[in-house]
């Protein structure tokens, strides 16, 4: 748990270090699907929050 969480703060650091930003294309069934992948891509040090994230679902948005 510990070397875990050392490994993240490293991670951490060194995304705040480099001051870039990546952009995540993530294909969802709806938009639940698409928040739970991004909190998984978040959780596992793949994508930073400071990311940009475009989620694709395939679906129309509702015309009111």
């Amino acid at each position: 748990m510990k070397a875990s969480l050392q490994r993240r703060i490293a991670l951490l650091e060194q995304d705040r270090s480099n001051g870039h930003r990546q952009m995540h294309f993530v294909k969802a069934i709806d938009q639940s699907d698409s928040d739970r992948q991004v909190a998984e891509l978040i959780a596992s040090g793949v994508a930073s929050r400071q990311d940009g994230f475009l989620c694709l679902t395939g679906k129309r948005p509702d015309m009111a």
